[in-house]
C-alpha cells in the first residue's frame, strides 16, 4: 500500500508541474505533426499510424531502421524532427543539471 501511496504521489508531483507538462504536449504535437508529413512525403508510409510510429522512433533516437526515408523531401523531414529532438530534449537536461549543480554547492 505504500509503494501505491508513493507511486500516486510521485505521479501527481510529475504532472503538476507546468514546465513538464508543457514539454510533453510539445513531443506529443512534434511526434504528431511530423508523422503527418512523413505519411504525406513518402509513398512507402501506407498509414498515418506508420507515420507516428517512425516520429516516436525518431524522436526517441532507437531507430529500428523498419520505415526510412526514401525521398528527398522525407530526407528534410527527419533531418528536422531529429535537430528539433535534440534541442526539446538536451534543454530541459541541461537545465535539470544546472539546478542540481547550484543545489549540490549550497
Amino acid at each position: 500500500m505504500k509503494i501505491l501511496n508513493n507511486l500516486l504521489s510521485l505521479l501527481s508531483t510529475v504532472f503538476n508541474s507546468r514546465r513538464l507538462r508543457t514539454i510533453l504536449g510539445a513531443l506529443i504535437f512534434f511526434v504528431l505533426l511530423f508523422g503527418y508529413i512523413f505519411y504525406l512525403t513518402e509513398d512507402n508510409v501506407t498509414t498515418y499510424g506508420d507515420g507516428i510510429w517512425w516520429a516516436l522512433v525518431t524522436v526517441t533516437t532507437v531507430g529500428y531502421g523498419d520505415i526510412t526515408p526514401a525521398t528527398t523531401v522525407g530526407r528534410f523531414v527527419a533531418s528536422a524532427l531529429m535537430f528539433l529532438s535534440l534541442i526539446h530534449i538536451s534543454e530541459p537536461t541541461r537545465q535539470e543539471a544546472i539546478s542540481y549543480a547550484v543545489f549540490c554547492l549550497k
